[in-house]
């Protein structure tokens, strides 16, 4: 799998009447990306994304997924208890689930964001 150019990213260079910007590599200058929009937030948010997949790895990897209590088996994140369907799947003779399915979650939502922006498959 490519791995993308390492950041940090900046905008550098305005093309004709300022539709066109350059992304560039900070070590290198190198260009990574051309944007064509007059919009200037669009090549803001392409060269802070780097920094943006960075932050959203570091957050997923520092808090828990499903946190397991003597009465409930909440999601550390957004609050959902799985209890029912931990002792459902139990019964079943299935795994246990460690992380939150629901795609409300801010933790599920970040897994989703790092998958699609790395190209690894989506976690369900």
């Amino acid at each position: 799998m490519n791995q993308h150019t390492p950041g940090p990213w900046y905008e550098t260079t305005k093309g004709e009447n300022n539709y066109q910007s350059a992304i560039a590599q900070e070590a290198t200058g190198k260009t990574v990306a051309l944007t064509y929009t007059s919009n200037d937030a669009d090549a803001r948010l392409i060269a802070a994304a780097p920094q943006l997949l960075a932050a959203l790895k570091s957050l997923v990897l520092s808090t828990d997924g499903i946190v397991s209590g003597p009465e409930s088996d909440l999601c550390a994140c957004c609050g959902k208890d799985y209890i029912d369907e931990q002792i459902r799947r139990e019964e079943a003779g299935e795994d246990c689930i460690y992380e939150c399915t629901d795609p409300d979650c801010p933790r599920v939502q970040a897994m989703q964001a790092i998958a699609q922006a790395t190209g690894e498959q989506v976690p369900r």
